[in-house]
């Protein structure tokens, strides 16, 4: 009867155990799970503050990147060869294409800048296609092309401050600020 008096006491023992082990791990287990989600959402929250700082930096370099493409020298650069065929009707024509093409390509980046640095470069770009579309319709369209590009140099030249330097610069302002 000791054996079984034994056993019986050892079970009770055991059962108690366990049950207490059941109703502490139903009491604690919403506390662990939250303070794991607390967790995972502060790991998320780093992981997406940090992608989303990559792309607000990115943002700025594209559209510093195409500040500096839409620039006279650079355009006319990219477009050398046309100089040589095109009269200067046409030849505004493929600069008023390819400001639209870059702009195109970098239309998205609104998304991760400041209004002001959007509004900037809008006016730049608008600005600067104006200036090569007022150029173009001053000259005769048979008119040389290197008349019409001196022409740009002169209006860009005789520009304090320069545009282009000045939306780098607010571009460059707000990405330093960022980083």
């Amino acid at each position: 009867m000791d054996i079984i008096q034994f056993f019986g006491n050892l079970f009770l023992l055991t059962f108690s155990i366990f049950a207490g082990l059941v109703i502490a791990f139903r009491l604690l287990w919403p506390v662990i799970k939250a303070q794991m989600l607390r967790m995972q959402s502060l790991q998320s929250s780093r992981s997406l503050t940090k992608d989303t700082l990559q792309l607000k930096l990115t943002a700025y370099e594209r559209l510093l990147l195409f500040s500096h493409r839409i620039s006279p020298e650079q355009i006319l650069k990219r477009n050398q060869d046309e100089l040589k065929r095109a009269n200067v009707q046409l030849l505004s024509q493929i600069l008023l294409a390819d400001i639209d093409a870059e702009f195109q390509h970098n239309f998205a980046q609104q998304l991760y800048i400041s209004d002001e640095a959007w509004a900037a470069v809008i006016t730049l770009k608008d600005n600067t296609k104006a200036l090569y579309r007022n150029l173009a319709t001053q000259m005769e369209d048979e008119s040389d092309c290197q008349g019409y590009m001196s022409s740009i140099f002169t209006q860009i030249e005789g520009i304090k401050p320069n545009p282009y330097s000045e939306v780098q610069q607010i571009l460059k302002k707000e990405m330093n600020f960022l980083s």
